[in-house]
């Protein structure tokens, strides 16, 4: 996301406001980031383990009478 997007509905109407938001500004720059080999996941590749979880996962059809 732009950052001028996100600074669109910001508005810094003190002094006190404006020094709060610089400094989370600054504490959020320093927090540490994940790289891309940090996150875990998993790749199914067993039929009959992706039928289950998607069959748990649709909804239910509804029958007509």
């Amino acid at each position: 996301m732009a950052t001028s997007s996100i600074l669109e509905s910001v508005r810094l109407t003190s002094p006190k406001a404006a020094s709060m938001f610089v400094d989370a500004l600054e504490e959020s720059a320093s927090m540490p980031r994940k790289s891309p080999s940090e996150y875990k996941y998993h790749v199914e590749k067993n039929p009959e383990a992706i039928r289950r979880f998607v069959s748990k996962n649709l909804p239910k059809e509804k029958t007509h009478k």
